[in-house]
């Protein structure tokens, strides 16, 4: 995994993620900065991700919510 995204309410944030160590199945990656990003700039499989989520959390209560890549 090299990108995380995350959506909180309506926003969604893109996360570099760089595996530090790896203990088993456990990936650490330390502190890790988020960006805003726009839907449109989310490969298309997260959108659509997103897309479901929301509908069926009726856009969410700002609880952070992860989206994984690959």
């Amino acid at each position: 995994m090299k990108q995380l995204y995350l959506m909180r309410g309506s926003q969604f944030y893109q996360c570099a993620i760089k595996v530090q160590t790896m203990r088993d199945v456990v990936r650490y990656v330390g502190t890790t900065r988020c960006a805003g990003v726009a839907m449109a700039s989310i490969p298309p499989a997260e959108q659509k991700q997103a897309q479901l989520m929301t509908a069926r959390q009726g856009h969410g209560s700002g609880v952070p919510v992860a989206m994984k890549t690959n």
